[in-house]
């Protein structure tokens, strides 16, 4: 398909749209940078919605996904399409006013495409960006005796850093809920439409000082000040 087509066979010629892309194995396994509660995402939908805004569904095909947001009348199940490709992924997320998404491998679209974006219940810290047009919303993490770690707690100690390195006998994770996403888009959608954005673009400059062998972790002192606000969390 041509690209100048793609939005018309999609039905987003002269809509706005968001492009959304959900991590899910459709394995049993838990995946620990995923999403398992679907339902986490109704009211974040919902307020799109509202306000006229077409939801593209991307990443790889997904019978989970495709059946749990069919239900949702402004929802386009792209991933699921024969259009889906990395070059159509490109020209949707181009032409798209905001991506959201969580640590996968698209993630890094919308920086080469300098469009803003939002990462959803983030747990591993090596892959965040320092890029100036996005906001993170982690999962939360509760130790065995479900007392919830604060962030500066979680970086102070070094908990995660990969996924391997996670000690599930030590510490449990848990997703946000549908409101804790519903404020966070609705706060941050917002600030993007205003173009304030958090993190100044020169902070990019400071992420070849932090690698090291095991990953690019980023210190409390440069992440992004919403990631800790505790109206979301």
């Amino acid at each position: 398909v041509k690209n100048d087509k793609l939005l018309q066979i999609l039905k987003l010629k002269n809509r706005k749209f968001i492009c959304l892309h959900i991590r899910n194995s459709e394995s049993t396994e838990k995946n620990l940078r995923g999403s398992e509660d679907f339902s986490s995402y109704k009211k974040m939908i919902n307020f799109f919605t509202n306000k006229n805004i077409i939801v593209v569904l991307m990443g790889n095909k997904n019978r989970k996904i495709s059946n749990y947001f069919k239900k949702f009348r402004n929802v386009i199940d792209y991933r699921n399409s024969k259009y889906q490709t990395i070059i159509n992924d490109l020209y949707l997320v181009n032409n798209s006013s905001l991506f959201i998404t969580q640590i996968s491998g698209p993630i890094i679209f919308p920086i080469f495409l300098g469009k803003p974006f939002l990462g959803i219940d983030l747990v591993t810290f090596e892959d965040i960006q320092l890029y100036e047009k996005c906001f993170y919303l982690p999962k939360k993490f509760f130790n065995k005796k479900n007392k919830k770690i604060k962030y500066t707690e979680i970086f102070k100690n070094s908990l995660i850093f990969k996924d391997a390195y996670f000690n599930r006998e030590k510490y449990n994770v848990e997703e946000t809920t549908d409101l804790e996403k519903y404020n966070f888009v609705k706060f941050t959608f917002n600030k993007i439409l205003n173009k304030k954005y958090e993190i100044d673009f020169n902070q990019n400059k400071f992420l070849k000082k932090k690698l090291n062998i095991y990953s690019n972790f980023v210190t409390l002192k440069n992440i992004n000040k919403i990631f800790f606000d505790s109206k979301f969390l």
